[in-house]
């Protein structure tokens, strides 16, 4: 792994943190590339949702539906860790999620609307969504 990160969509780059996203969620399903880098049109909260055993699918989810699950499936952490979600906020409401794969690094991973998904860092992932208000840190509830 690199010693800094930097916005990146390649696939060889960003597939290692994918494989160490799998140990943390423990989520068989992120293994495949073609799943993830083929051509599946999903966004930021379905990446979420499925990393962590959520949803069933990659798709385009809507706004509701992650605020949903957010409530019903995660808590508020006041100091992050690796495999946290990182949610960015408007005044609004919800504007986008990532998943903090390096916290040393600030590093995450996220699927930015219609683009690839990428490894990024907060601050990088903060200028795509440069209206973001706040950024603050949940924790996925373990599933009995």
């Amino acid at each position: 792994m690199p010693d800094t990160i930097t916005q990146n969509s390649d696939k060889r780059v960003v597939y290692p943190y994918v494989k160490q996203l799998r140990n943390i969620t423990q989520n068989k399903k992120l293994k495949g590339t073609k799943v993830l880098f083929g051509s599946k049109y999903y966004n930021c909260w379905s990446f979420t949702a499925f990393a962590f055993n959520w949803r069933k699918e990659l798709e385009w989810m809507s706004e509701y539906n992650m605020e949903n699950c957010l409530r019903k499936f995660s808590e508020p952490v006041e100091v992050p860790q690796n495999g946290d979600i990182v949610v960015f906020r408007v005044r609004t409401g919800l504007a986008h999620t990532a998943i903090l794969i390096d916290v040393d690094k600030r590093a995450v991973l996220h699927k930015p609307g219609g683009r690839a998904l990428e490894l990024n860092t907060i601050e990088g992932a903060k200028e795509i969504y440069d209206n973001t208000d706040s950024i603050t840190f949940r924790r996925a509830k373990k599933v009995a």
